[in-house]
C-alpha cells in the first residue's frame, strides 16, 4: 500500500514497493527520466532529485523492510501544507497574520515579508527571527505574527514564506491590507487607552514616526533621550479628542542639530499615563 503524501498536486507516474531482505543498511539505485523520486520510512516520505538521469540513496539500518516508492513531476513532500493564512487589521491598528497548517514534514520556520506592491521580489522581511513555535490543536499547528510597524493610510501586502530544512522555500499570499487613513471609519471608533506605540520605521535614517493613542482628549507629550539620559527634543499635541496620532521625529535636536548614529529612548506623557520605548537610527 502507497501512503499518501503531503502535496495535493502530486500526481504519480510510477509507484511500487521494494522488499528489502535483512539488516541493512541499503543503497538503492534508480534510473528513471521523472523529475523526482520518494520514499517512505519512518512514517515520512523522503524526496530525491535525480543526477544524470540516475536516483540514488541509501536507507537505513532495518530489519526486512517493504519500502514504498514513487515517481513524478512534482516534489511529493513540500514541507508545509496550509489551511489558512489570514491578515486582519487590529483595534490597535496594527496587522495580526495568522496561519494554520495540516503537516510540516522537514520544516525548519516561518518569515513573514511584506511590500507597498503586490511584488514578492522587493518585499521585505518584516521578523526578526525565523518563527518555528506554534501553537499545538489536535493534528493542526497555528501560527501567529503582529506587525506593529505600519502607517495609517498605507497598503501593504504580505506574503508568508516558508523555509524547509534544507534551505529551500516556498512563498504563500500575497494578502492585501489597508490601514484606515484620518477620516475614515475609525477602527474602532473610540481607542481602547492611552497607548505608545512602537516607533516606525525602526531603525530610522533620518526621519521616523512616533504613533500613540489617545482615550480621551487632552495633552500627550512625547520626549526624546539619548542613552545618556539627556533630554533631545519635546513634542507637545493637545487633542480636542481621542483617537490615534503621531508625530514625526527627523533625528534633529531641539538646536536643529542631527544627531549621531545610536540608541535613543522616545517617551509619551498624557495625565497620569507614562510610557517609554526604544529606536534606532542607523546611517
Amino acid at each position: 500500500m502507497i501512503p499518501p503524501v503531503n502535496n495535493g498536486l502530486f500526481v504519480a507516474s510510477d509507484s511500487f514497493v521494494i522488499q528489502l531482505i535483512g539488516a541493512g543498511p541499503w543503497t538503492i539505485t534508480i534510473q528513471s527520466n521523472a523529475p523526482w523520486i520518494a520514499y517512505y520510512q519512518g512514517g515520512a516520505w523522503h524526496a530525491h532529485e535525480p543526477v544524470g538521469g540516475i536516483f540514488s540513496f541509501v536507507i537505513e539500518a532495518a530489519k526486512d523492510l517493504d519500502l514504498p516508492i514513487i515517481l513524478g513531476d512534482l516534489d511529493p513532500t513540500l514541507p508545509v501544507e496550509l489551511s489558512s493564512f489570514t491578515a486582519v487589521l487590529t483595534a490597535d491598528l496594527q496587522v495580526n497574520i495568522a496561519w494554520i497548517v495540516e503537516t510540516e514534514t522537514d520544516h525548519s520556520g516561518y518569515n513573514v515579508l511584506r511590500n507597498e506592491t503586490d511584488v514578492l521580489a522587493s518585499a521585505l522581511r518584516i521578523n526578526s527571527n525565523l518563527l518555528d513555535e506554534g501553537s499545538l490543536n489536535g493534528t493542526q499547528i497555528s501560527y501567529q505574527f503582529l506587525d506593529d510597524e505600519v502607517l495609517r493610510g498605507a497598503t501593504y501586502y504580505y506574503w508568508l514564506e516558508s523555509v524547509a530544512l534544507n534551505g529551500e522555500s516556498e512563498h504563500f499570499g500575497p494578502l492585501k491590507v489597508t490601514i484606515k487613513a484620518d477620516g475614515e471609519d475609525p477602527i474602532p471608533e473610540i481607542p481602547l487607552e492611552t497607548k505608545l506605540f512602537s516607533a516606525f520605521p525602526n531603525p530610522f535614517n533620518p526621519n521616523t514616526n512616533l504613533r500613540y493613542s489617545m482615550k480621551e482628549a487632552g495633552e500627550a507629550r512625547i520626549d526624546i533621550f539619548n542613552v545618556k539620559g539627556q533630554l533631545l527634543k519635546t513634542f507637545k499635541q493637545n487633542h480636542e479628542q481621542a483617537g490615534y496620532y503621531q508625530v514625526s521625529w527627523d533625528g534633529r535636536d531641539v538646536n536643529g542639530h542631527q544627531v549621531s548614529t545610536g540608541v535613543y529612548f522616545y517617551r509619551m506623557s498624557s495625565g497620569k499615563y507614562s510610557h517609554t520605548k526604544k529606536m534606532v537610527l542607523s546611517k
